[in-house]
C-alpha cells in the first residue's frame, strides 16, 4: 500500500506492482456493463470501488466511454434510487441502454428485460467512430 519496495521470492517476476484494475482500465476505449444490475449502478454512481468491475470503471481516464445496459425486475428498476442512481449516472457521462418489455429472469413479464444484443452493440459503435 505504500508502493514501496517489498522483497519477496518473486523479486525478479515483479518489478513493479501495478493493480489489476489499473491495467485493465489504462487501455480501454469503450467500457460496457452489460448486464447492469441495480447492486452494480448503485456502486458506480456512487463512486463505491468494490469488486474488479467496480474498481476499473473508478479508474477509467476521463475520454473512456462507459456504457450500461440495466436488466433486473421492473419494480427494481422503477424504485426511486435506482431511478437516481441511473440519472446520476448520465450526469456523469454514462451510456444508459434502455431497457424493453418483455419476460424477465424472474418469470415476471414487464419492464426490465435487457436491451437486444444489437442494440448494445450498435451504441459501442456508434461511440468509437
Amino acid at each position: 500500500m505504500s508502493r514501496g519496495e517489498v522483497y519477496t521470492n518473486r523479486d525478479e517476476i515483479m518489478k513493479v506492482w501495478r493493480p489489476g484494475h489499473i491495467e485493465l482500465a489504462d487501455w480501454a476505449e469503450v467500457a460496457v456493463v452489460v448486464p447492469a444490475t441495480a447492486a452494480v449502478i448503485g456502486k458506480l454512481a456512487n463512486g463505491i470501488a468494490e469488486g474488479l468491475l467496480c474498481e476499473t470503471f473508478l479508474a477509467f481516464r476521463p475520454e473512456v466511454r462507459k456504457v450500461i445496459a440495466p436488466a433486473m425486475n421492473g419494480h427494481m428498476l422503477h424504485q426511486p434510487s435506482v431511478q437516481r442512481n441511473i440519472d446520476s449516472l448520465k450526469e456523469d457521462g454514462y451510456v444508459v441502454i434502455s431497457t424493453r418489455e418483455g419476460e424477465l429472469a424472474c418469470g415476471y413479464a414487464g419492464d426490465g428485460k435487457l436491451a437486444a444484443v444489437h442494440d448494445v452493440v450498435n451504441q459501442v459503435k456508434k461511440l468509437r467512430q
